[in-house]
């Protein structure tokens, strides 16, 4: 499965999407960064992380301020976290019609603001894929 992770405000600080991110490596999942940045701009920390986190760097992908929708479908992922509302409707907006926050196995992008309810779904799509 491919999976993919905002960088700035999720994977870049959030502990929690950094624990996540590692779950899905540890279990033979491809790991992808997609982030809005400027791919002009040196962005250091960006290939800091990857290297740390063991993500090809052909696995990072800057839209340079566009949707990332257009990543995600352009590159066939499957799920993406990011912490921005507006990326996870358009996201899920491709998928799930009028219902862009149903949990159920064809929702592709999960907001990173994590209730129980979500933790547990996400838990379950680890060890179910």
């Amino acid at each position: 499965m491919k999976v993919s992770f905002d960088f700035d405000g999720c994977l870049g600080d959030n502990k929690f999407v950094q624990l996540i991110c590692k779950l899905f490596k540890s279990t033979g999942h491809d790991v992808f960064i997609i982030t809005s940045r400027d791919p002009a701009l040196t962005n250091t920390d960006v290939w800091k992380l990857a290297t740390e986190f063991n993500i090809p760097f052909e696995n990072v992908i800057m839209t340079n301020g566009t949707l990332k929708v257009h990543a995600f479908m352009e590159h066939g992922m499957d799920l993406h976290f990011d912490n921005s509302f507006d990326e996870i409707v358009a996201i899920n907006d491709m998928f799930v019609g009028n219902e862009p926050f149903r949990k159920s196995d064809d929702m592709p992008a999960i907001l990173t603001n994590f209730d129980t309810e979500e933790m547990s779904y996400i838990y379950n799509f680890i060890n179910n894929r």
